[in-house]
C-alpha cells in the first residue's frame, strides 16, 4: 500500500486543524479509532512522528507542522474537486457545442432548451446554424459535440440517433386560391411552386424534387433558395406559394401565412449526429431528450 493516500493526509489535516482525534472524527464523519488507526498507520507509513502527547492533548510535532503547510489545502481542493465532478454529473461543466439546421432554430431547439435548463440550470451551450453538410466537417474536425440535422441521410462514419419526424406543407399567403383546400395534392403542389423553388442540394428541396417535382426548369424558375430562412419572406412579397417543412411553416404562419398538408403525406427524419469514439456527455443526454420532448408536441 502506498504510505501517502489522500484519506491519510485528510486525516492528518483534520487532527491538525481540529486538535483532536475527536473533533477530527465529527469533521469527516468517522469514529474515533477510525481517525486514530489512519493517524497511526501514516506515521508508520512515513516514518515520521506527527503529534505528541503532552497532558491528555495531542500537539504537533516539528515535522508536523512542517507536513501540514504542504497539504493545509488539501480540504478546499477536495471541495473543489467535489464541485466538478457533480458538474461533471449533471452536465454543467464544460459547454455543450452544438450545430443545428435551420428549421429547428425558431421554435424547436430553443423550447428544448429551456426544458433542459429546467433539468440543468448551469448547462452551457455554444449553438451555431449550419446545413447538414456543414455539421459533418465540423464534428470530423472536432469543432462540436453534437449535431442536428434532417434526413434521408447519407452513409456516415458518425453515431447517429432519429429524434423525431418532419413533415413537409404548402406555404402560401392567405389570399392564394389553394387556401380554399383543406389539403394539397402532389400535382397542386407542383403547379403552385412555379416561381419559388427549393435548391435541391438541400434535404428539404431534394425531397420536394424527389415526391413533388417542379413544373418549370431550373432555368425558368423567378426565383430558387438555399435556405428556407428566406421562404416565408418570398411567399409573402412574391404572392406565391412555396413548399417547406413543418417547423418552417409553424414560423411562417406568424407572418399571416397559411399551410395545408400535402397527400400522400411527406416525411423526413430529425437526426442527432455525434462523434461515436466519444460517449456522449450528461449535457447532450440531457438536450437530446429535451428535443425528443420537443418534437413529438409539435
Amino acid at each position: 500500500m502506498r504510505p501517502i493516500t489522500l484519506q491519510r493526509l485528510d486525516v492528518f489535516r483534520a487532527v491538525y486543524e481540529q486538535g483532536s482525534i475527536s473533533a477530527a472524527a465529527r469533521e469527516l464523519k468517522l469514529t474515533q479509532p477510525t481517525v486514530s488507526k489512519h493517524l497511526r498507520d501514516f506515521e508508520s507509513a512515513i516514518g515520521i512522528t506527527l503529534f505528541a502527547l503532552d497532558k491528555g492533548r495531542l500537539h504537533p510535532t516539528v515535522d508536523g507542522d512542517a507536513l501540514f503547510v504542504e497539504c493545509r489545502h488539501i480540504k478546499d481542493s477536495l471541495i473543489r474537486l467535489e464541485g466538478r465532478i457533480d458538474c461533471l454529473r449533471h452536465g454543467s461543466l464544460r459547454t455543450l457545442e452544438v450545430q443545428v439546421i435551420a428549421p429547428l432554430m425558431h421554435d424547436c431547439l430553443p423550447r428544448a432548451i429551456k426544458v433542459a435548463r429546467d433539468e440543468v440550470p448551469g448547462l452551457k451551450l455554444a449553438i451555431d446554424v449550419a446545413n447538414a453538410e456543414e455539421q459533418f466537417r465540423a464534428m470530423r474536425a472536432g469543432r462540436i459535440d453534437l449535431g442536428l440535422v434532417a434526413g434521408p441521410l447519407p452513409p456516415l462514419d458518425f453515431h447517429v440517433e432519429r429524434l423525431g419526424t418532419g413533415r413537409l406543407l404548402l406555404l402560401m399567403p392567405e389570399n392564394h386560391p389553394l387556401t380554399q383546400n383543406k389539403e394539397i395534392t402532389r400535382t397542386q403542389a407542383e403547379a403552385a411552386c412555379g416561381s419559388i423553388r427549393l435548391s435541391t442540394a438541400g434535404t428539404i428541396g431534394g425531397l420536394v424534387m424527389e415526391n413533388i417535382g417542379y413544373s418549370t426548369p431550373p432555368d425558368a424558375a423567378a426565383m430558387t433558395i438555399r435556405s428556407l430562412n428566406l421562404a416565408a419572406g418570398l411567399s409573402s412579397h412574391l404572392n406565391s406559394a412555396v413548399v417547406v417543412d413543418n417547423f418552417t411553416a409553424d414560423l411562417a404562419q406568424l407572418r399571416g401565412l397559411a399551410t395545408r398538408p400535402i397527400v400522400p403525406e411527406i416525411t423526413f427524419g430529425i437526426y442527432a449526429v455525434s462523434n461515436p469514439q466519444t460517449v456522449r456527455s450528461k449535457a447532450s443526454e440531457v438536450l437530446l431528450r429535451a428535443i425528443k420532448q420537443s418534437l413529438s408536441k409539435g
